[in-house]
């Protein structure tokens, strides 16, 4: 009887030294006020919930009844950490509820408000719009191929610039509605380059003479009609590739004026343009399309 007795003595006092054992232990009635607070207290308890209160309470009651249970709880968390790492849990669950959520904000409306069909209907309507932009690209390809025609008998054009240039190729470029499709301002303009000094014995387009570079068979991409110009483009080669069409072909005199004036040029291979000096292009348009928004 006696061993039952010290047992329970012993849980009493090991009781006691936590917060809430220690308020029953008490039994004073500002502690049983404590527990039985409504969670509404929390409005008129600092904004803290009742349990940070209880906590609280329970710490005076120690310090001021029993300081040697004050001590032995030195090793608590204080009231703050408790409240914060609360805090931090309540923000951490609400951050994984938002990545849950779709990117795709109609998909997300559609399957909550009409279940699986609405999903599988608006990736119905996203697949249509894939299959008829790849549809439209295949017919405007097909139309540039056969409607480029090679041609050998061209006559030499002159600009009032003083810009002049002889069609090798007629391109097929088409738009919208199949309509002829020509560089504007902003586009991209992809197709290869050379370049020649206009020494040779003709004149105008016929002058090409020394080669100067072609930027080794690549393809050289610029936004059509802004500036600034680089490598192997100036004003005159940009007024010739205004007419032209996707798949064309075009030989181009550019006077030193409208090329690259009295500074001249050097480039990578190693050719050179002299100052004042005219020069003669070859350009091939490749692509114009519209820059991505």
């Amino acid at each position: 009887m006696s061993t039952r007795a010290a047992g329970m003595g012993s849980a009493m006092r090991a009781r006691a030294t936590h917060p809430r054992g220690l308020l029953l232990a008490n039994n004073s009635p500002r502690a049983l006020k404590a527990i039985r607070t409504p969670p509404s207290c929390a409005a008129n308890c600092g904004g803290l919930p009742r349990w940070a209160n209880t906590k609280r309470l329970a710490t005076k009651t120690r310090a001021s009844g029993e300081g040697s249970a004050a001590n032995e709880d030195d090793d608590e968390p204080s009231l703050e950490q408790l409240v914060l790492e609360q805090q931090q849990q309540k923000t951490q669950k609400k951050t994984a509820r938002r990545k849950a959520d779709s990117t795709d904000a109609i998909a997300t409306f559609l399957t909550r408000r009409f279940g699986i069909a609405g999903g599988i209907a608006w990736l119905g309507v996203l697949t249509f719009g894939v299959v008829s932009e790849q549809l439209k690209t295949r017919r405007e390809n097909f139309l540039e191929k056969t409607g480029t025609v090679d041609v050998s008998d061209a006559e030499e054009v002159a600009l009032d610039s003083g810009v002049k240039y002889k069609d090798l190729r007629l391109g097929g470029g088409v738009g919208n509605a199949g309509q002829p499709r020509y560089p504007e301002r902003g586009d991209i303009i992809s197709g290869k380059v050379s370049v020649w000094l206009a020494d040779g014995a003709g004149s105008g387009t016929d002058a090409k003479g020394t080669f100067v570079d072609d930027n080794s068979g690549k393809l050289v991409a610029f936004l059509f009609a802004r500036r600034p110009l680089r490598g192997a483009l100036t004003e005159g080669l940009e007024a010739a590739v205004a007419s032209m069409r996707a798949g064309g072909r075009r030989r181009v005199f550019v006077p030193a004026s409208l090329a690259f004036g009295n500074n001249g040029a050097a480039f990578p291979s190693g050719g050179i343009v002299p100052g004042g000096a005219d020069v003669v292009y070859e350009i091939e348009v490749e692509r114009i399309s519209v820059p991505p928004s």
